[in-house]
């Protein structure tokens, strides 16, 4: 009798530890899927580039307010356009920096 419980305690820990592996792991691949990086598609270039050619210059600030994105995505917009040819950047870092049109 002591032995069949102990099986049955066993097997039932047994079965915790793997539907909570289970379960982990499906909460990883979910948040994996769902935290991948903005990539910058043409529709908000396009509004970038246009509001550049209204005011002349840009900030990383008029860039999250325009899109209504975080700073680091602003950012990364901000970095492959100068990447790309389309910006260059003035100032290092701070609230210095602006963006005009190449």
């Amino acid at each position: 009798m002591t032995f069949a419980l102990l099986v049955i305690g066993m097997l039932v820990y047994t079965v915790g530890v793997l539907t909570g592996v289970y379960i982990g792991y499906k909460m990883a691949r979910e948040i994996a899927k769902n935290t991948h990086k903005r990539a910058p598609n043409p529709e908000d270039e396009q509004k970038i580039l246009a509001h550049l050619q209204k005011r002349g210059k840009l900030t990383n600030n008029a860039v999250e307010k325009l899109l209504g994105v975080s700073d680091a995505t602003s950012s990364r917009y901000l970095t492959s356009l100068e990447r790309s040819g389309k910006l260059t950047q003035h100032g290092k870092t701070g609230r210095d920096v602006y963006y005009t049109a190449k």
